[in-house]
């Protein structure tokens, strides 16, 4: 009898394994914000810079999507924001930092679930995305403030992309998360292990995904970012 239950057990394990397997290869569509990978320059401190990832990036947009019940995407001006490039947009532009979106070559799903779904197996596979396009260096800054949401307990493998593909010698990174409930998770620990030579600054600043429309929120971030730069 228990051998039959861990034979269901292990067979059910492999289902999870094949279906989220199958939403990695079917959602591998060109992400249609691929282009929007480029600097914007900052207003006064050329030596900050503010990289995030955030969903509303990484999925297709269309008329259907929507922003008002979901906890990781807004309805600001008319335009679909994820909570994470909101705290960089305010993080920016307290610092007057350059800021930069990480955004991966490949779509995720749109279907949140899905999303998740996608970014576990490409934890557990330890994969990293192809990124669309990337900066030419980052010689010029001294300081990089690091956004991303909480995905799976730990940042997106894009953001590790990103970590892995730049040097970071010298510089200090000051993380920032948006999440459901577990914080910055194990995130800090790879930043570390990923961006070799650079001194992180372990006390970032993490909020819940969803309150990052408030203005208690926004102006929470603008002061932090300002006090640790």
């Amino acid at each position: 009898m228990k051998k039959k239950k861990k034979i269901i057990i292990l067979g059910l394990a492999a289902v999870v394994i094949v279906a989220g397997i199958y939403f990695l290869m079917s959602s591998s569509g060109t992400n249609p914000n691929a282009t929007q990978a480029v600097l914007s320059e900052g207003t006064e401190n050329t030596n900050i810079l503010v990289v995030y990832f955030s969903r509303a990036n990484e999925i297709e947009i269309t008329n259907n999507t929507d922003a008002v019940s979901s906890a990781s995407l807004n309805l600001e001006d008319g335009e679909i924001i994820g909570n994470t490039e909101i705290i960089a947009q305010e993080v920016a532009a307290a610092t007057g930092a350059d800021i930069y979106p990480i955004i991966a070559e490949r779509a995720y799903p749109a279907n949140y679930t899905g999303t998740l779904l996608k970014a576990g197996v490409e934890m557990m596979l330890r994969s990293r995305p192809s990124l669309a396009g990337n900066l030419d260096s980052l010689d010029q800054y001294d300081v990089v403030f690091l956004g991303f949401p909480n995905w799976d307990g730990t940042l997106p493998m894009a953001v590790a992309s990103f970590l892995e593909e730049n040097d970071f010698s010298g510089k200090t990174i000051i993380p920032f998360v948006t999440h459901k409930g577990s914080g910055f998770g194990s995130s800090m620990g790879m930043i570390e292990d990923l961006a070799s030579g650079a001194d992180v600054y372990t006390s970032g600043w993490s909020r819940a995904g969803d309150s990052a429309h408030t203005e208690e929120t926004r102006q929470d971030a603008a002061a932090w970012a300002e006090s640790v730069v």
